[in-house]
């Protein structure tokens, strides 16, 4: 290639990478994800996009003071205080993890095909969303919550 062209080339890469670290920087959401029910799902909106209706959902656990212990390469981000992506996780197998690591407590939601395990900033907020999720499953009821 021409001079000229690799000058374009370098140019527009510098560009790119330049315009994902700023907006990574100023990006005002800084949390694994942000998680919303409506009527018909649970929506997970962070590094990895899923919507798992409620109809799917096998099981649904809330783990007080557990411990999420992975056990392989994390495929995706792990910050100072938060871990989103795929990894596999000793006691669970292959996950989904959008979790705070400051807060031991946790939400395990199982599908047919996946293992999502979920937690928010504090304990409160996560029994908070644990009870919202429950509330929308049909014949569920409050002996999932683990003491």
């Amino acid at each position: 290639m021409k001079k000229l062209s690799w000058v374009i080339v370098y140019s527009f890469m510098f560009g790119f990478l330049f315009f994902m670290i700023i907006a990574s920087l100023v990006s005002n959401r800084m949390e694994p994800a942000a998680v919303v029910c409506n009527d018909y799902f649970v929506e997970f909106d962070g590094l990895i996009y899923d919507q798992i209706p409620y109809s799917n959902i096998r099981s649904i656990d809330y783990i007080r003071n557990g411990e999420i212990r992975r056990s392989g390469k994390l495929d995706g981000l792990e910050y100072k205080n938060y871990v989103c992506g795929h990894t596999k996780v000793i006691g669970y197998g292959k996950c989904d993890v959008f979790y705070y690591i400051s807060n031991p407590n946790f939400i395990v939601l199982k599908t047919k095909d996946k293992t999502i395990l979920y937690n928010e900033k504090s304990a409160t907020e996560t029994e908070k969303m644990f009870d919202e999720i429950l509330a929308h499953i049909p014949k569920r009821s409050e002996e999932s919550k683990n003491e």
